[in-house]
């Protein structure tokens, strides 16, 4: 029983060594493993500097190629760059200096042009100013013209209408001259009296002297026009009618009765004036009576 006791435990601490051993051997194989690598770039690493050198001192002499082509002007575009600043602090500030100066220039060309089109509009609304005026001018001296041309013809008109005024109260005149030496006479005065015999020396003027218009109108069976001269005007009571329409008896009404007029007083009598019949004193040529559109 001891000897089986002893040989367990003896087998129990070999397997233990073992274990431990192994575990020792692991760590140390990958030391060695690292220690093999690192060897094996150390001498790879001279052979690598060799193959790259060559290459560097390639790309240093390229660049120092092209720096010295960007200072001595060999590469336009780069010298371009160079003169616009790129690279080059003072041209940079002589470039930002000089566009400052056109844009200051360029705002001054476009103030001179809105100055120059203010001045443009100014000069327009001066022209279009003095045109209107010498326009206003015009057509008030048109209407000063019209207002003198108007006065003119109305002071003509006025002294045309003094004129037939005067010759009218002159015709007037001499027709009651005429009248006067026509009643003068023995013969017209016989002949008058006659015609008068049955009509009434006395009435009332105030029945008598009045105007207004004919109830109705009646075609004329005796002869008529107009004196040489004379053309239609209206008449009233109290004024004193034309000798020729009344020194003769041809534009005597003789039948009156038939036209709807009254009977005329002793010394009147009605005269046909174009559509109106108008009654007259005979021996004066003043009007009493006036009938309007009688006639057609």
């Amino acid at each position: 029983m001891r000897k089986l006791l002893t040989s367990a435990i003896a087998l129990t601490i070999a397997s233990s060594t073992g274990a431990a051993t192994a575990a020792y051997a692991a760590p140390n194989d990958r030391n060695e493993a690292r220690q093999e690598r690192r060897e094996s770039r150390q001498e790879a690493r001279p052979q690598r500097r060799q193959e790259a050198r060559p290459q560097q001192r390639q790309q240093v002499r390229q660049e120092r190629h092209e720096n010295r082509s960007i200072h001595s002007g060999n590469n336009p575009g780069r010298r371009e760059g160079w003169e616009r600043g790129v690279g080059n602090p003072h041209r940079a500030e002589a470039a930002r200096m000089e566009r400052r100066a056109d844009v200051r220039q360029d705002a001054r060309r476009e103030a001179a042009r809105r100055d120059a089109r203010q001045d443009a509009r100014r000069a327009d609304a001066r022209q279009d100013a003095r045109r209107d005026a010498i326009r206003r001018d015009g057509r008030q001296d048109a209407r000063r013209d019209a207002i003198r041309r108007d006065a003119r013809q109305d002071a003509r008109r006025a002294d045309a209408r003094q004129d037939r005024r005067q010759e009218i109260r002159r015709d007037a005149r001499q027709d009651a001259r005429q009248a006067a030496r026509r009643w003068d006479r023995a013969t017209d005065r016989a002949w008058f009296n006659d015609r008068w015999r049955n009509r009434a020396r006395t009435f009332n003027r105030a029945n008598y002297s009045r105007a207004f218009y004919s109830p109705r109108r009646y075609r004329y069976s005796g002869w008529y026009a107009y004196p040489r001269g004379y053309y239609y005007r209206r008449w009233s009571p109290g004024l004193f009618f034309p000798s020729l329409f009344w020194a003769s008896s041809n534009y005597f009404i003789n039948s009156w009765w038939s036209y709807g007029l009254m009977s005329p007083p002793w010394g009147y009598e009605w005269v046909r004036y174009g559509p109106d019949a108008v009654l007259i004193d005979v021996r004066t040529g003043q009007i009493l009576q006036v009938r309007y559109n009688v006639f057609w």
